[in-house]
């Protein structure tokens, strides 16, 4: 329980030093922030799964490609439900989604996988 409130934290972090590198991407404040990063969990845990599924098994790269749009569209979508969470266009939301990946990458452990 204490790690997932920590990757929870580390990750409404993450949310916010990619609102500030991606101008597009507005968060009002940590609480919005925190909100995306529970957002983030819960389509993890119960969308994420599903649409997976319906992914054709093909290339690599092309599965790769895929998953970054999906990732970019559930971004649009908390965009949508998190008060004080904006995305201007769907371009911005896979440049989160991008960068998004990187920080997780590079902190494995302490972020939740989007």
């Amino acid at each position: 329980m204490e790690l997932l409130i920590l990757k929870l934290l580390i990750t409404a972090l993450a949310v916010l030093i990619i609102a500030l590198i991606v101008p597009d991407i507005k968060v009002k404040g940590f609480v919005s922030a925190l909100l995306v990063s529970l957002g983030i969990a819960l389509v993890n845990i119960f969308l994420k799964p599903l649409i997976m599924n319906f992914i054709p098994a093909s290339g690599e790269v092309i599965f790769i490609v895929i998953t970054f749009i999906i990732n970019a569209l559930f971004i649009m979508l908390l965009a949508l439900l998190v008060p004080g969470f904006k995305v201007k266009s769907f371009w911005s939301a896979l440049l989160f989604s991008l960068i998004f990946v990187l920080f997780n990458h590079f902190f494995p452990r302490y972020i939740i996988d989007l």
